[in-house]
């Protein structure tokens, strides 16, 4: 019960940052987060995961007793209609969510610490000593109001497409994250509205998001056609010759929607793994996926540098912490290791699509060699996968 107990505020009042209804898929049992009830192999439950818990937990919350908790079907309602209002995600729960008032926060975050003290105080002379503390911070300012909030969010984004303020991973790492929880809030409507005066790469970046109506409005704008099957590409766990080609045909297609998608790398950081996890992102770019997004380039490698730049048979010409460096540096990679197994099959399928088989084993072989990291686990299943999809072309099309 005591799990039940330490979970049920936070399910109740704080953000989510995934949920699915799924099977209960384990075997060991475990307890309904609400009701204290028990969860067994095959139960129907919410999967839950919240924002607040940076290790990822998952909580599981029975379907049968969720409606007898308001507040968690409140929750669930702003989640699944994106529509978080603004005190909820930036000022409830704002010690993890981004500080577009830091000064508001810094205060509201000592604020709430010296109130919770003061309830647990043991003795009045202590309780004295912490009213006197909170008394010194003086009354708190009110927080921004919704479209306070916005502007310093675009405030941020000019700095850094003006190069006011330096491009590195720090600050792609924030706009994911900022804009994320703008995705979720009721702030989208304001996105929404203004949607046709947004830049380009903010355009891009919206259409990666879990917010369908973004993606919807950069298919139906003719920024980036037939992007609604894109986005369910990669969304797969695994993919398939098919998938493969269907990624190589976009960019065939679009390459000026490849030349958007680098020229929103170079300002998101997108295709360095800045957003997996990031609330608002993680049905596509979750684990890992925002690797997928080279294979849009298979077809025209010369329009990425950070495959068109690379050595296959030399990956790490310098010490592993010089190649890190590099990468973060020119390519806002937080972790080349990440990077290359996904570089490396983009690689089989540019020489296959130049129609040169030899090439694409040849890149096989060193993947095999090179790539030791691989988000998932070991990296043979996906080396295999490659292999298996590249001979499958060849025997097909190149034979």
């Amino acid at each position: 019960m005591y799990y039940v107990k330490y979970y049920i505020k936070d399910i109740c009042s704080e953000v989510f940052a995934t949920v699915k209804q799924v099977a209960y898929p384990r075997n060991n049992r475990t307890k309904c987060v609400l009701s204290g009830d028990p969860i067994s192999y095959g139960d129907p439950v919410y999967l839950v995961k919240l924002v607040t818990h940076s290790d990822g937990d998952a909580l599981y919350v029975r379907v049968d007793k969720a409606e007898e908790h308001p507040e968690f079907m409140r929750n669930l309602g702003y989640f699944e209609q994106r529509m978080y209002p603004c005190s909820f995600m930036f000022y409830d729960n704002f010690k993890k969510m981004e500080p577009f008032d830091p000064d508001w926060v810094g205060k509201e975050g000592n604020i709430r610490q010296l109130t919770d003290a003061i309830e647990m105080a043991q003795s009045e002379e202590q309780r004295r000593e912490l009213q006197a503390e909170l008394d010194k911070l003086g009354p708190n300012h009110p927080p921004l109001s919704c479209e306070e909030v916005l502007e310093k969010f675009f405030d941020r984004l000019r700095e850094l497409q003006t190069g006011a303020r330096p491009v590195d991973l720090g600050e792609t790492k924030w706009l994911w994250k900022a804009l994320g929880s703008l995705l979720m809030s009721e702030l989208h409507l304001l996105l929404v509205e203004r949607y046709a005066s947004l830049p380009a790469e903010l355009h891009f970046a919206l259409a990666c998001s879990d917010n369908h109506a973004f993606v919807r409005l950069a298919e139906e704008s003719g920024l980036l056609p037939d992007w609604e099957r894109i986005h369910t590409l990669m969304c797969k766990g695994r993919l398939c010759l098919a998938d493969m080609l269907t990624f190589a045909e976009w960019g065939r297609s679009h390459p000026d929607g490849l030349k958007l998608l680098w020229s929103t790398h170079t300002l998101f950081g997108i295709l360095g793994f800045s957003a997996g996890g990031s609330i608002g992102f993680g049905e596509m770019l979750e684990n890992g996926h925002a690797g997928y997004l080279l294979f849009l380039f298979t077809a025209h490698p010369e329009l990425a540098p950070m495959l068109s730049t690379f050595n296959p048979a030399n990956p790490s010409p310098h010490s592993w912490e010089e190649k890190s460096r590099d990468l973060k540096e020119k390519f806002l990679v937080e972790d080349c290791a990440y990077q290359e197994p996904y570089i490396y099959r983009a690689g089989v399928f540019a020489a296959l699509l130049a129609g040169d088989p030899d090439e694409a084993r040849k890149w096989v072989a060193l993947m095999r060699k090179n790539a030791g990291y691989y988000f998932h686990g070991s990296p043979d299943g996906f080396i295999n996968a490659t292999e298996k999809m590249a001979e499958q072309y060849i025997r097909k099309h190149l034979k």
